[in-house]
C-alpha cells in the first residue's frame, strides 16, 4: 500500500512527484529524495498489484475500475491520479480530489542533498 509517511507534500497538501527513476523503495512506495517516482507507462505487477517500470504507473484520465485500500485503479492496474487540483479528502494520509483520484503536485527534479546534514552526523559521541 502507498505509505504517506514515505512521501513529501507541497503546501496545498498534494503529493510531490518526479519522473526520475527511484533510488528508494519503501513497501510499495518508490521515491527519489522523498518525491514519488511516477510514469504513465504500465510496467510489471509489483507488491499489492501496483505497476512499476521501475516508476509507479499512474493514469490521469483513465476510468477507475476498482478500488483497493480506498485508492482507485484502472483496469490495467495503474493508480488513478490527477495533477494540480485541490485535495478534498484524505485516505490513509493520501490526498484525494473530487474525482477520487490521488492528487499529485506538478512533477519536479529530485532534490539536491549535497551538503545536507540531518543532525545525526554532527560529531556527537
Amino acid at each position: 500500500m502507498l505509505n504517506a509517511g514515505a512521501l513529501l507534500f507541497d503546501g496545498a497538501g498534494r503529493v510531490r512527484c518526479t519522473l526520475s527513476p527511484p533510488v528508494n523503495f519503501n513497501g510499495s512506495v518508490v521515491t527519489n529524495t522523498g518525491l514519488l517516482c511516477i510514469s504513465s507507462a504500465a510496467g510489471a505487477s509489483g507488491p499489492n498489484g501496483f505497476r512499476y517500470n521501475p516508476n509507479l504507473g499512474v493514469d490521469h484520465v483513465g476510468v477507475i475500475a476498482v478500488y483497493l485500500g480506498g485508492l482507485g485503479f484502472t483496469a490495467a492496474g495503474l493508480l488513478c491520479t490527477e495533477q494540480s487540483t485541490t485535495p478534498v479528502r484524505w485516505v490513509e494520509g493520501l490526498p484525494l480530489g473530487a474525482t477520487d483520484r490521488v492528487v499529485l503536485a506538478p512533477t519536479e527534479a529530485p532534490l539536491s542533498l549535497t551538503g545536507f546534514s540531518n543532525g545525526y552526523d554532527s560529531g556527537f559521541g
